[in-house]
């Protein structure tokens, strides 16, 4: 692979269509990224490489058919780091019993308004639960009068 700067233009052969509209959708995508007044390089690599590598391909660079240019992703705003994600925390000192956020994937979904569990759930993502749809059922119109409770 090589560094190359930003290319300017998309060289696609008329093959190419569906990595043409591939492309053409991540750029989309990354417009608000990329409009970040800092200069950056880019290696060019096969696509395949840079999409699995957390790349972010912009335009064809011209090695082979399939190369492109990858620019590493902009980190997100906000974003934590996962290293502490799926392991237990800290221990409450009393055997049998879990302290607050010893297990902090584990959720309780609860009425928002006098705290009555409703049901079990695991944190999956930063902002999502996932539960057993038959205990939501009856909330699906009115999910706001739900709240989630980790650890």
């Amino acid at each position: 692979s090589h560094t190359c700067a930003k290319a300017t233009k998309l060289r696609a052969k008329p093959r190419d269509t569906k990595m043409v509209a591939v492309m053409v959708s991540l750029l989309v995508l990354a417009a608000p990224a990329l409009a970040v007044e800092t200069v950056q390089t880019c290696q060019c690599m096969e696509y395949w490489t840079c999409v699995l590598g957390g790349g972010m391909p912009t335009t064809y660079c011209g090695l082979t058919e399939s190369s492109v240019c990858c620019f590493p992703r902009p980190p997100r705003l906000g974003s934590h780091s996962h290293s502490s994600c799926g392991r237990k925390g800290a221990d409450s000192g009393i055997k049998g019993v879990a302290g607050a956020g010893e297990w902090p994937w584990h959720a309780a979904i609860l009425e928002k308004d006098n705290a009555v569990y409703v049901c079990g759930a695991s944190l999956i993502d930063e902002s999502w639960v996932l539960t057993a749809a038959h205990c939501v059922e009856k909330f699906i119109r009115s999910i706001q009068l739900l709240k989630v409770r980790l650890g």
